[in-house]
């Protein structure tokens, strides 16, 4: 019918269904999307229907049904407006012309383009009067935005897709367009996601603020920054605890001179990343298209500002993807490459942006994305609970002696769960106070001061140190603490390796920067047993890297291409660049400047490149680097469980637990192991022991578990009678009787147990009987009696059935 609707109106509107709808006029793409309205169409003799569009269709549908809706949203996308054509204003604000422009033209040009035209109006005296302040305002902050680099931007491109780069230009350009004076300018990391090309806007910029009488203070790592600066102060030596000290302060060529810094050996070339002797081999990639082995292609890219290009990535080598910010490095990448790969490797419902195929994922087994985006959104999300270090920590604590004797497991070292935690900040070691008027406030916990635990908990210490004080340590720290534990020994080198070593394992998520946060997930599959043929994706990993941090990064990446995976790096940084296998260049600029590849290969091709934006940079960046063969190590495999174990029950090879010590009263004690008080009668247990064992000729049961009583005959290693007595409402009472000698109807008459909702004043409920026969075990019928009187488990038809399902010899029915 849908085919029908549409040659309906394909053959009314004059345009061909064989057709590629790209290619159809824009008028007839949006009567297939948005229908005809009112106008009816004949569709065959018996019928005349209006076609509504699919547009409107699947939003209907979508809304009726959760499931079309799931299926349909992967190939959803945003759409301009057809009103006003993505133009975001009325038709009479549209109509509004300046000089033959409408606002809604200039705000889709680029912002050079635009700067232009505003530089070249020239007013009457009375359109000077009116306007004459508003238009210089205009250009200025237009010609501002242009200086920092951002010329390629257009003034209606929305806020959430720019860069962190992007953003931070353009609040620097409106910070020098204000004109204050004597202000000081804090700034972290203005570099990130710059272009090397871009730096030197960006530095301008910084200078323009000084030269206005302002103070720029910058934390940066970015090399020409460092060298442009008038004074730096360097801290160090090391970082987390063995930092936090000024190492030098002085001019670039004073902090040079500083054997102690190891940003003076950066920059005096000393401290370096070495450009690999030997790179691997990578054969030519694959022309007109077709498919080729060892590669993976993308073909007609054309999302946002990409040219319909086609990428080729080889597989099995450390690839970085360059070029000046905007010039569609993450559409190419994060936008078209990830989605798909997951969509057809993993399921996932998103698709790449516009492309026409992908070749070579049959080569493929993953891809894992390694973006900067939080690991958590609470408090609660810690690095030590993301990489899944905390559930062997908790345990580790739950096998101390000390927590032993109190019978303490590894929930009580939760700070999300009852028992351990402190409960009048709920595990979260602060409490929010609502100001009323003002922003509400997060101030410490006065209860446990912080620690997230209660003090019982914080009692138990392996070498002297309580599992809130784990929290407090760094990476660093707790390697050398917890080095006697395989499986949390090698969690934590990961997080050494990718540079982590200073970061407190209970750090908040939401207090991680997007470069921590990157590292810690990227820690989190290190760890992870190897896997080979795995396509890694990462956006700018160095964000917040010194020099001698890259250099551990870039260990830790070429780990993970000696084991057969793709790396493939997002990045500016020209140390990634110089070391990777193959580079792909996009340029050469941003926005409508760039969506092309300017070049591909090896660096040394890439420097090599007159049109690449990024070649002087990378060219220079080589001529000062020294040239070695470094000695990949392979990924580690994470040790095996046993070996773990092995070294948890060492601690408590000589410790008596409080269930073997204390047997009989641990059972009956007023509560249950987590803390709950126990509701049933202890003497239901009592007498139940006791008629089983006189049954078996027993003096008395096994006690010494956490959970059950258990009984046995001599000589047999299976129990016949039990109880679990670790339940707060009943103890559940269990035999193993002979085959057939009890009928439930018969035994419910005889035992005469009233159900839950039957007891007077016990708020517990349920209609079904309280002892139930299970007769599908081959050997035995088991029987099973929720106990919570004494008097019940006294009586002479409960002594009968005991005495019966025990004896030696089976009998054929029950007495009445």
């Amino acid at each position: 019918m849908l085919e029908q609707l549409l040659e309906a109106v394909a053959g009314e509107s004059g345009f061909d269904l064989d057709t590629p709808f790209e290619e159809l006029a824009d008028e007839h793409q949006r009567l297939v999307l948005y229908g005809t309205g009112d106008r009816e169409l004949r569709v065959n003799d018996r019928l005349i229907a209006r076609f509504r569009g699919l547009v409107p269709s699947i939003e209907e549908t979508s809304r009726l049904s959760s499931r079309f809706r799931k299926r349909v949203g992967r190939i959803l996308r945003d759409l301009p407006c057809p009103t006003c054509n993505g133009g975001r204003v009325n038709a009479e604000a549209a109509a509004a012309r300046f000089r033959g422009r409408t606002i809604v033209e200039l705000c889709s040009e680029p912002l050079s383009e635009t700067a232009a035209f505003f530089s070249s109006v020239e007013l009457s005296e009375r359109e000077h009067d009116l306007t004459g302040e508003i238009l210089e305002e205009i250009t200025r902050r237009l010609r501002l935005l242009d200086e920092v680099g951002l010329g390629y931007l257009t003034l209606n491109r929305s806020a959430p897709s720019l860069s962190g780069g992007e953003s931070q230009r353009v609040r620097l350009a409106g910070q020098i367009g204000s004109g204050l004076t004597g202000v000081l300018y804090v700034l972290d990391e203005p570099t990130v996601g710059v272009h090397p090309s871009d730096n030197e806007r960006m530095l301008q910029a910084l200078k323009d603020l000084r030269d206005l009488g302002n103070t720029a203070l910058v934390v940066e790592h970015d090399e020409q920054t460092l060298r442009e600066a008038d004074h730096l102060i360097d801290l160090g030596p090391g970082s987390g605890p063995d930092g936090g000290e000024v190492i030098a302060s002085g001019t670039p060529n004073q902090v040079m001179r500083r054997k102690t810094s190891q940003t003076g050996q950066f920059l005096a070339g000393e401290l370096q990343v070495p450009v690999p002797a030997e790179r691997r081999p990578v054969s030519g990639p694959p022309r007109n298209g077709d498919p080729q082995e060892g590669w993976l292609s993308i073909i007609g890219a054309r999302h946002h500002n990409l040219r319909n290009i086609d990428a080729h990535f080889p597989l099995g080598v450390l690839t970085c993807v360059t070029g000046p910010s905007g010039s569609g490095k993450t559409s190419l990448v994060n936008e078209i490459l990830y989605p798909e790969l997951a969509y057809h490797l993993h399921g996932a419902q998103d698709v790449g942006g516009p492309h026409r195929r992908i070749l070579g994922l049959e080569q493929v087994d993953g891809v894992i994305n390694i973006d900067q985006n939080p690991i958590g959104q609470t408090p609660r999300s810690s690095p030590v609970t993301y990489t899944g270090l905390f559930d062997l920590v908790r345990e580790l604590y739950s096998m101390l002696p000390e927590a032993m004797v109190r019978g303490y497991g590894p929930e009580r070292f939760s700070f999300n769960k009852k028992g351990g935690r402190c409960e009048a900040c709920e595990g979260m070691g602060r409490r929010l106070v609502e100001m009323h008027f003002l922003p509400d406030v997060w101030v410490e916990c006065e209860e446990c001061g912080g620690r997230r635990y209660n003090a019982e908990t914080c009692d138990i210490e392996y070498r002297g140190r309580s599992i809130a004080d784990v929290l407090e340590m760094t990476a660093g720290e707790a390697l050398e603490h917890f080095d006697r534990f395989p499986r949390i020994r090698h969690i934590l080198q990961t997080m050494v390796d990718v540079g982590l070593g200073y970061l407190p394992l209970g750090q908040p998520a939401p207090m991680l920067s997007g470069g921590e946060a990157q590292r810690v997930k990227l820690a989190r599959e290190l760890a992870k047993p190897a896997r080979g043929h795995t396509v890694y994706l990462l956006d700018e990993p160095t964000t917040g890297l010194h020099c001698a941090d890259v250099l551990k990064l870039l260990e830790v990446l070429q780990r993970l291409v000696e084991a057969g995976n793709t790396v493939i790096v997002i990045e500016h940084n020209l140390d990634v660049m110089k070391v990777a296998d193959w580079i792909i260049d996009l340029g050469p600029g941003g926005g409508d400047g760039g969506g092309e590849i300017v070049a591909t290969g090896p660096p040394e091709d890439i420097a090599a490149s007159e049109r690449s934006t990024t070649g002087p940079f990378l060219r220079a960046a080589l001529e000062r680097s020294r040239r070695e063969q470094p000695q990949w190590q392979a990924v580690s495999r994470p040790p095996a469980r046993s070996d773990h174990r092995a070294a948890l029950e060492a601690l408590a090879e000589d410790t008596q637990r409080p269930w073997e010590r204390d047997g009989r009263a641990w059972h009956l004690g007023p509560e249950t192991p987590t803390g709950e008080p126990r509701q049933w009668e202890a003497g239901a247990l009592e007498t139940f022991i006791e008629l089983a064992a006189s049954a078996l000729g027993l003096e008395d049961a096994d006690w010494a578990d956490r959970q059950y009583v258990r009984l046995y005959r001599d000589g047999e290693g299976d129990w016949v009678a039990r109880a679990r007595t670790d339940r707060q409402w009943d103890v559940r009472l269990q035999i193993r009787a002979p085959k057939g000698i009890f009928e439930q109807s018969r035994l419910e008459q005889a035992l005469k147990l009233p159900t839950w909702d039957e007891i007077d004043d016990l708020p517990r409920y349920g209609k079904r009987p309280r002892v139930r026969i299970n007769t599908r075990s081959r050997d035995y019928d088991l029987i099973t009696v929720w106990g919570f009187f004494e008097h019940e488990i006294c009586s002479q038809a409960f002594r009968q059935m005991v005495e019966r399902a025990l004896q030696p010899e089976p009998v054929a029915v029950v007495a009445e």
